[in-house]
């Protein structure tokens, strides 16, 4: 995906173009964006919408994470989850 630059994210932002995008299309295009080029709250509910869940702010920091949430359906904070309990689990029985 091309990479905006922070001119162009602020000319698509004031644009209103993202207005026509549906909420996947608009979290799929601003998940792989450097520069935030619609509305955090808009992008916020976006993610909600394509990812089936609530979306925890700190969530955005990893958008690699989310991406691949969106594209395989499988949570990386459930994967992570995952691997903390096997750690746990062997730290606690060893």
């Amino acid at each position: 995906m091309k990479q905006l630059t922070k001119e162009e994210a602020i000319e698509f932002y004031e644009s209103g173009k993202w207005k026509e995008m549906s909420p996947e299309e608009l979290f799929e295009f601003q998940i792989q964006q450097r520069y935030l080029a619609v509305p955090f709250d808009k992008f916020h509910e976006a993610a909600e919408k394509a990812l089936g869940r609530s979306v925890w702010t700190h969530e955005f920091a990893s958008p690699k994470n989310l991406l691949e949430e969106y594209r395989t359906g499988e949570s990386s904070f459930e994967k992570n989850l995952e691997v903390f309990a096997k750690k746990h689990k062997t730290k606690k029985g060893e």
